[in-house]
């Protein structure tokens, strides 16, 4: 806000990993409807193919050789319509050809 107008609504997240594998996003996410947190925590500990970590920060570096997706800092947005999240996840073992896999397994049944 100290650089733009002060009526823009921003929420900013910048972090730095030196990484030789895994890829880290600051995700945030808008909705139509208020964003029960307490949903969205339970959402997150109870989806197969997340790892939700509630108290601490976690980085490419920590999550070695993992197959899931690594989710941090889950708080409010701009407002109680939007969320901001860290995902951390290994771009070799988890990545564009195998989620494709998994979703075309979860689509046929097998």
């Amino acid at each position: 806000n100290k650089i733009l107008a002060s009526d823009i609504k921003i929420c900013a997240t910048s972090v730095r990993v030196p990484v030789s594998y895994g890829h880290a996003e600051s995700i945030y996410a808008e909705f139509d409807k208020e964003v029960d947190m307490s949903k969205a925590v339970n959402l997150l500990q109870n989806s197969p193919a997340v790892v939700f970590h509630s108290e601490n920060f976690i980085t490419p570096a920590e999550i070695g050789d993992s197959v899931f997706s690594h989710v941090c800092r889950l708080r409010r947005g701009i407002d109680e319509k939007s969320i901001v999240f860290w995902n951390v996840a290994h771009n070799v073992r988890l990545g564009a050809a195998t989620n494709a896999v998994k979703i075309a397994r979860t689509v046929v049944g097998y």
